[in-house]
């Protein structure tokens, strides 16, 4: 769990189905701007630390004050809004992070700078940051993708029978569907 709640999510429109997400790691005016533009002109993102102390659950999935979730290494956007988050999963589409270089593998937090005036910046990761730019700049492009890459995933489900690696939390329940989620604990905000 990110300790992401409610509207403080990772994009601003979160009711609108397009490729903002791509703008929020992606700068430049076009596709064929300067690799320099299209790393430090992306919009500004600062690591930090999220406290997940108020994110607590008992075995029940209910809320209490204990077994709570670890703090997590987290990049903020403030954005007209209010602050939006991402994780080092969606920075690592466009920036290159290594374990033991420039990411702590242990508590998550990162070493260089997402873009060049807050310090030693990440390397970029080439092959992600070229697709994240055409989708950034070709919303269609992205639309037909996700189109495509959702209708698969509705047409075959998922397998609610599996577990995850880290942790001993089983599915509730044991069929294939497209209905509900896998309702693992940590898996209900």
């Amino acid at each position: 769990h990110s300790g992401v709640d409610g509207e403080n999510g990772w994009v601003v429109g979160q009711r609108r189905l397009d490729n903002e997400y791509y703008e929020e790691l992606v700068g430049g005016t076009s596709i064929n701007s300067p690799l320099s533009e299209l790393i430090n002109d992306a919009p500004t993102w600062v690591r930090r630390v999220q406290d997940n102390n108020d994110l607590r659950i008992d075995n029940n999935n209910d809320l209490r004050d204990n077994d709570g979730f670890d703090d997590t290494a987290v990049w903020i956007g403030n954005r007209n809004v209010g602050p939006i988050i991402m994780l080092n999963a969606d920075i690592g589409l466009v920036r290159h992070l290594v374990e033991g270089d420039n990411l702590d593998p242990d508590t998550g937090e990162v070493s260089c700078a997402f873009i060049e005036r807050f310090g030693t910046t990440c390397p970029h990761f080439a092959t992600g940051l070229r697709e994240a730019a055409r989708y950034r700049f070709d919303n269609n492009a992205w639309l037909t993708d996700f189109d495509a890459t959702l209708r698969k995933m509705l047409r075959n489900g998922y397998d609610t029978t599996t577990t995850t690696d880290d942790n001993d939390d089983e599915c509730i329940t044991t069929t294939t569907s497209t209905e509900g989620v896998c309702r693992l604990q940590w898996n209900r905000f």
